[in-house]
């Protein structure tokens, strides 16, 4: 959802919130009101880092010499490329049971964790699709 639209929904949900509050604070049940507030308060957050968190992307291309990789995560980001003939794609297991892997795409000593928000499917399926797509014909 765009901004406007998670703005447009919070209010709305506001708008009810207070509407019930408001009925049973007249009814004399005034101790909801602030907890309203505070959940509206904590909802407006919520929704404020979702809002952030959804503009975090990640764009991998490859073409003849090169993989490019742009990513944004919060506030970090940047673009890094790779020489496709030196490339490895690596999907390193997990030393601990519940964490999960890491798919790191390596060269010339350099590395790039790509795939954070994958499950581990996801991150099998994108590692076997880039090998093919780095892998020149012999």
């Amino acid at each position: 959802m765009d901004w406007k639209s998670t703005v447009r929904i919070y209010l709305l949900i506001l708008s009810v919130s207070v509407l019930i509050a408001t009925g049973f604070a007249l009814m004399g049940l005034w101790m909801i009101v602030p907890f309203t507030g505070m959940e509206m308060l904590l909802l407006a957050g919520a929704f404020y880092l979702c809002a952030l968190r959804s503009r975090d992307y990640e764009l991998i291309a490859v073409d003849e010499n090169y993989i490019s990789i742009e990513k944004e995560h919060g506030a970090s980001g940047g673009r890094i490329r790779f020489q496709r003939h030196w490339a490895r794609v690596d999907l390193e297991q997990p030393a601990c049971r519940n964490q999960p892997s890491r798919l790191v795409v390596r060269s010339h000593g350099r590395s790039e964790e790509i795939g954070l928000c994958l499950n581990e499917e996801e991150k099998r399926h994108l590692a076997r699709q880039l090998q093919r797509a780095i892998a020149f014909p012999s």
